[in-house]
């Protein structure tokens, strides 16, 4: 007698079902405390298929804004691999400037995800949303989940307008939250902030519960690789395997008026322009020391690149042009800006990874590299604070303060040890693995029978 289908599946279905459950055991301990795996196994029996849209995609001149998409699409693929996911990209831009993906961004996520479907950008100002695609979309979801980020609570807002559906936040920074806002939260089936800052002004508010909490910014999950693309340029630039540093600059402002060729130049652009200009050399002699001493000791290079398209520029005008000449053979231009997926894969090539801006070094230690943040004066405090709620205090500083010999030695720790720093990096990241996993699991269980 022939064993039925249901005793001896195919191999593929075999093969199918023992990847997801190597991807949901593998680095999800926290699995345990959200709940057993039953829910998920159970889920992948249903023959009705779930559709989540995820508001996401504030930028693409920032491979920080470009990689929060795609690290969240992945969790959801890893997690909830027979849920459909679309896209609903909102771009920040200033007002009567909304745009599309940039083509080589959705070119990766369609590449990566080809189940993923994307629908066309903005369309916040109306609510309820009356865009035929954007009204579908909406229509056909079974919850919505506002991406990482600052909160935006445009989107959120014509998705209740529209909908009495569910929906949740996963890794974004809160400042205060006024009433009003409060009583959107707290009907929110999760609410997951990328910083402990964050989730205490959720508690001042009165919002706390089981699916309230700390949840990693999803670039932490950011997955994809452009290797060839990557490996190309390290030859070119002769930039040998964990034998150079990255260093990134950034202003105290980003200078969107500039960023997006606005002719509408206000006098708050004008103001940041002056703040950005008197600021910009005391602001990078640190990394310029960095830099010199890093080069004049080891030998090795140094790779000054964006985080931002503004940063291309930046890179060149502080951190090569000054150096003196025995130091300048050894340090690289970056000189075209570029994407998340090939940023990721020169990181991981990196000895370390230093930035003045937050999201390469996350994009560093979710590809297993060292990172070292410095923070800005002007930038959010509260999001810097995500690398000290993963395990990582020593590895973010603020800039005001920071010398030359201090960072140096941070960086020369890394390159005396690296064994050391591989092993903290491993520990930040299991243990964001294990957040990851609970965030999803409150996906899982907000998701309607």
């Amino acid at each position: 007698m022939k064993p039925s289908p249901s005793q001896h599946p195919a191999p593929a279905a075999r093969n199918t079902r023992r990847a997801f459950l190597h991807r949901v055991l593998s680095g999800t301990a926290a699995l345990a405390a959200a709940g057993s795996a039953a829910p998920l196994l159970a889920a992948l029996k249903s023959s009705r298929a779930r559709n989540i849209l995820i508001a996401n995609a504030w930028h693409c001149i920032n491979i920080g804004d470009i990689a929060h998409t795609p690290g969240l699409i992945h969790l959801l693929a890893t997690f909830l691999p027979e849920v459909n996911v679309t896209l609903w990209p909102v771009p920040s831009v200033r007002p009567g400037q909304e745009r599309e993906l940039d083509p080589r961004v959705r070119r990766m996520l369609l590449a990566a995800f080809p189940r993923l479907k994307i629908i066309s950008a903005g369309g916040t100002g109306q609510k309820p949303a009356v865009r035929p695609d954007l009204l579908t979309a909406i229509r056909e979801a079974d919850l919505f989940i506002v991406g990482s980020g600052g909160m935006h609570a445009s989107p959120l807002d014509v998705w209740r307008a529209t909908t009495d559906r569910p929906y949740g936040i996963n890794g974004v920074t809160f400042g205060t939250i006024d009433r009003e806002r409060a009583a959107v939260l707290a009907k929110a089936a999760f609410i997951y902030c990328r910083d402990s800052v964050s989730v205490g002004f959720l508690q001042q508010a009165g919002i706390s519960g089981p699916h309230v909490g700390f949840g990693p910014d999803s670039t932490f999950a950011l997955h994809l690789r452009d290797d060839e693309r990557a490996e190309a340029f390290l030859r070119k630039a002769g930039l040998a395997n964990k034998r150079f540093l990255c260093v990134v600059p950034r202003h105290r402002y980003s200078p969107y008026h500039t960023i997006y060729n606005d002719p509408n130049v206000s006098d708050r652009d004008r103001e940041i322009d002056r703040i950005n200009a008197e600021h910009a050399s005391g602001d990078h002699v640190a990394a310029r020391e960095l830099i010199i001493n890093w080069v004049r000791t080891t030998g090795l290079k140094v790779l000054a690149c964006p985080e931002m398209t503004y940063g291309v520029p930046l890179a060149k005008a502080q951190l090569v042009d000054p150096m003196p000449a025995d130091v300048k053979r050894n340090v690289v231009w970056k000189d075209s800006f570029w994407n998340a997926d090939e940023a990721a894969s020169v990181y991981t090539r990196a000895l370390a990874v230093v930035s003045l801006d937050c999201h390469s070094p996350i994009i560093a230690l979710a590809a297993g590299t060292p990172a070292i943040h410095l923070r800005v004066p002007t930038d959010n405090p509260h999001k810097s604070r995500m690398f000290a709620d993963i395990g990582l205090p020593e590895w973010i500083h603020e800039l005001e303060g920071m010398t030359g010999a201090r960072l140096t030695e941070m960086v020369m720790d890394i390159h005396r040890e690296p064994a050391v720093a591989a092993q903290k990096v491993e520990r930040a990241m299991t243990w964001v693995r294990q957040r990851q996993a609970v965030t999803m699991a409150s996906v899982r269980a907000a998701l309607p029978a």
